[in-house]
């Protein structure tokens, strides 16, 4: 299994879009100096297709993040530069929405662990997308308590069951958060969590760490 460099920086000129639920596909505004998209994607050389590639591209990130957080306020859209999508910070109480989760969520056996299976990650969509694709598969949410996510630059697999999956994402996304990232399996929960690295008494407690060594 190979894990694509997130994270090299490109030689062309900076690529950016701010991504807005509530804006057209046409409108969208997008500088580019070279043929590859914000996503990472191989366009034609015609302006016409490559502008309407990456506008369907930011509207189909527009809606997957619409759909999770809702609407967004202006000015607080997520924004792409460079393969990197930065989100705004998450609000609210990680704890309260974990309890409020495990008060209405049948509990999975503490070691469960789901098949292994081959899950391509595939260029021009992002770790949280697959991940939470992945993860409804097996009957687990994933919550991205994180304000960072990754458009897929180059193709790749992870052949593992799903919490292993998760972790090999927690780690690609590692070296672009301010604090590092750390992902939890939270089995009375049914969830994958991926957070901040920090000191988190409720999630260490509830939930299990992953780890290149926790047999996960």
């Amino acid at each position: 299994m190979v894990l694509a460099d997130f994270g090299n920086a490109e030689t062309e000129q900076t690529t950016e879009t701010q991504v807005s639920p509530s804006e057209k596909p046409e409108s969208t505004t997008i500088s580019a100096a070279s043929d590859t998209s914000a996503a990472g994607v191989p366009q034609a050389k015609s302006p016409i297709k490559k502008t309407e590639s990456i506008n369907a591209a930011a509207e189909g990130l527009s809606n997957f993040y619409a759909s999770i957080h809702g609407d967004f306020e202006k000015g607080d859209q997520p924004r792409i530069r460079r393969n990197v999508v930065y989100l705004p910070s998450p609000k609210g109480n990680l704890e309260k929405l974990l309890e409020d989760r495990k008060m209405v969520t049948r509990a999975l056996p503490k070691n469960w662990r789901s098949d292994k299976e081959s899950r391509p990650f595939r260029e021009g969509h992002t770790l949280y997308q697959k991940l939470s694709e992945y993860a409804h598969q097996e009957g687990l949410d994933v919550i991205w308590w994180l304000n960072r996510d990754l458009i897929v630059k180059h193709a790749f697999r992870i052949n593992e069951d799903i919490t292993r999956t998760a972790f090999q994402v927690g780690m690609a996304i590692n070296g672009h958060t301010d604090n590092g990232v750390k992902t939890y399996f939270c089995h009375q929960h049914r969830a994958i969590v991926l957070v901040e690295e920090q000191m988190n008494d409720y999630l260490n407690r509830e939930c299990q760490l992953l780890t290149s060594k926790s047999g996960f």
